[in-house]
């Protein structure tokens, strides 16, 4: 079923995908946000580090924001993309709904995906007693009694390092006898990981042979994967390859721009909803550009 023609269809609403949507909504841009309901910080209690939304729950931020989106004349509908079709300035947008939007420019806020080792218990935890950064999440202003840190890698090392000055106590679990590079206030403790458990107040790490360790929270380097599957059968010669967006999130896809920890999987959900932004803005620039060359030439032919 063919839902309608837009000027800009947002793949994601997340906190980029809402802030390219609201920007572009209140520059009278018709706009579709197609979201599937389940955001990357969704297991979080709050977010950190957000300037005038500091602690408030993920849910209820990304709520506030898709009523602005509204407001402003946007529409934010459920649906999971299941492909990107055509090319600027008339993309196809289908979805596994079996719905189709036509865009003039496309946005994928996708999102990433962090691969977490296979150890029990892990996933479970993962973004309230397991993370991967103090800035984020709920982490931000407190201060811990002891945390420990999964891994050998040198990620692993440097954010032992930075947790000394979150917690107390900071472990290092290289998981092996391999050594590692000491550095002050962080303890390692050798032995593989059997799995991980909530204890009260905060997680128990079961140790090869028979040891264990009580901890507040666990943390753990898990570079994020950018979900981008949508842009491989528009430009197969990019497969493989650095996506290297602009610091709008412009994408070598002609039309297509790709925002957030799509584009940077570091970015905070402040520095995300900034990146949206910034897309906006830059897509309606060249959208006005396209429009006023259509008149122009409408003007030579009339």
């Amino acid at each position: 079923m063919n839902a309608g023609e837009v000027d800009v269809a947002v793949v994601g609403g997340g906190a980029a995908g809402l802030g390219a949507a609201l920007t572009l909504a209140q520059a009278f841009r018709r706009v579709v946000v197609i979201d599937d309901g389940d955001p990357a910080n969704a297991a979080s209690p709050g977010i950190r580090g957000y300037p005038g939304h500091d602690g408030v729950e993920p849910r209820r931020y990304l709520d506030q924001v898709r009523y602005e989106v509204t407001r402003a004349g946007g529409r934010v509908v459920s649906g999971r993309v299941r492909a990107l079709t055509g090319r600027s300035p008339e993309f196809l947008v289908h979805t596994e709904e079996r719905i189709t939007w036509r865009a003039r420019r496309v946005v994928l806020a996708t999102g990433a995906h962090h691969r977490l080792p296979g150890v029990p218990g892990l996933a479970g935890l993962w973004g309230t007693l397991v993370q991967n950064c103090p800035y984020c999440h709920d982490w931000g202003g407190r201060r811990a009694r002891s945390v420990a840190v999964l891994g050998a890698t040198a990620g692993a090392v440097r954010l032992a390092g930075l947790l000394t000055q979150w917690s107390v106590e900071v472990v290092l679990l290289p998981g092996d006898a391999r050594p590692v590079r000491s550095l002050p206030g962080v303890r390692v403790v050798h032995g593989a990981v059997r799995a991980v458990e909530r204890a009260v107040p905060g997680v128990r790490v079961l140790l090869e042979p028979d040891n264990r360790l009580e901890v507040d929270a666990c943390f753990l380097d898990a570079p994020p994967e950018p979900r981008l599957g949508l842009l491989e059968p528009l430009r197969p010669d990019l497969r493989g390859e650095p996506l290297r967006p602009d610091p709008t999130g412009r994408t070598p896809v002609d039309g297509v721009w790709v925002v957030g920890t799509a584009a940077g999987p570091t970015q905070k959900v402040i520095t995300a909803a900034g990146h949206g932004v910034a897309a906006g803005q830059a897509i309606n620039a060249a959208l006005v550009e396209e429009d006023l060359a259509a008149r122009r030439a409408e003007e030579r032919t009339a």
